[in-house]
């Protein structure tokens, strides 16, 4: 492995690839970025990917200049939601009285994990919403 390689895989960017073969159930898990900026992703079975998608958001943090990414286990962490990203899944009805304009839609992650392209449509649609 190159030192460039090791370097990416440092970052993050190996679990862009692989987070997309580990998404396998109907469930949501919840994550948080900078405790604003809900994330929801389909709950796999494979206990690493829990890890994945920690590091995923992650990266996605450093991409916008946030840093405080986390799980969610109760809403009442997350106390000034600002905006809802649905990846591939549907809103979890405990949500369902926000506001629509502060939910957005996207592709699973398998689909945004598909190619360079839709990598960076992703990160560009995220990027326009946060900032």
């Amino acid at each position: 492995m190159t030192s460039q390689e090791e370097r990416l895989n440092h970052l993050g960017i190996s679990i862009w690839k692989k987070i997309s073969q580990q998404n396998n159930s109907e469930n949501t898990d919840g994550y948080s970025i900078e405790n604003k900026y809900l994330f929801f992703f389909s709950n796999p079975i494979d206990p690493e990917s829990e890890n994945n998608k920690i590091l995923f958001l992650k990266t996605l943090a450093i991409s916008l200049g946030k840093k405080n990414v986390s799980k969610i286990t109760l809403l009442d962490e997350t106390p000034s939601i600002e905006h809802i990203f649905l990846l591939g899944v549907k809103l979890p009805s405990y949500l369902q009285g926000q506001k629509d304009s502060s939910i957005t839609e996207l592709s699973s992650i398998d689909e945004i994990c598909s190619s360079g392209e839709s990598k960076s449509n992703f990160l560009a649609s995220v990027n326009k919403t946060i900032n």
